[in-house]
């Protein structure tokens, strides 16, 4: 596509955009796609981008619907109902989205109605020092809570320890309340469900039971209870599940 304007003043960025060509590898910070080398309009002094087509694209109007301005997207988004079958995935959280969720169809950019409303910044259990801020990330980080690898979704971090604390937005929903009960352990505990590898488990036996579970029990081993107050970390087939319960 043709580039015809050296700059821009665009409704989603707050300083002017300028004409950069091609030849940078970037993602663009309306859409959230991966271009190489393809002409941009970008903001020096942020280091923001925009694709040629998202700079360009004319205005979407939602007059008379509910609806917000999300940071993460430039359009209007409309409160709509989605269906489950549909298999769409809420950028924020990266799960399925399933009844209301705020959503620009022309752009494919979803978001759960509970992560379109997140707090912009927060001061979180897990790290009391400072506070932390949602904000895009679009490289790959790892999770202090679940400890997975992600990409181009919102997180919320620590700007004041060089962006070293990050927690993704799905650990953020489950451990901001803990509600777990350990009669092994004085604070309430998270719950954190199929995680990546677990390197200390705080059994109070010291034994830990991941090792020998049957591979039925896969996605039980990869969950983990956690403590925001004192990192205590356990599988959670190891510590919360009662040795016998009462079945009618």
């Amino acid at each position: 596509m043709e580039i015809e304007k050296s700059e821009i003043n665009h409704s989603f960025h707050h300083h002017t955009l300028i004409n950069r060509g091609s030849g940078f590898i970037y993602v663009c910070d309306s859409c959230h796609k991966l271009f190489h080398g393809a002409p941009s309009y970008r903001c020096d002094e942020c280091g923001f981008f925009l694709d040629v087509e998202c700079a360009l694209m004319a205005p979407i109007r939602c007059e008379g619907k509910e609806h917000i301005q999300h940071f993460s997207h430039q359009h209007p988004m409309p409160l709509v109902h989605i269906d489950p079958q549909h298999h769409i995935q809420c950028f924020a959280c990266q799960s399925l989205c399933s009844g209301l969720a705020y959503a620009c169809t022309t752009c494919k950019h979803f978001l759960h109605k509970l992560c379109a409303e997140l707090p912009l910044e927060i001061q979180h259990p897990a790290h009391l020092y400072h506070p932390i801020f949602l904000r895009v990330m679009h490289w790959t980080f790892t999770c202090n809570i679940c400890r997975k690898e992600k990409k181009n979704t919102l997180i919320y971090d620590c700007k004041q320890c060089y962006n070293e604390f990050k927690i993704c937005v799905k650990c953020y929903h489950a451990t901001i309340r803990p509600s777990i009960k350990y009669r092994y352990h004085e604070h309430l505990l998270c719950f954190i469900e199929d995680s990546a590898h677990l390197a200390q488990c705080n059994a109070y036996d010291n034994y830990c039971h991941q090792l020998v579970c049957s591979d039925d029990l896969h996605r039980s081993t990869n969950s983990f209870v956690l403590c925001t107050k004192c990192d205590f970390r356990m599988h959670f087939i190891c510590g919360p599940l009662q040795s016998t319960i009462q079945h009618e």
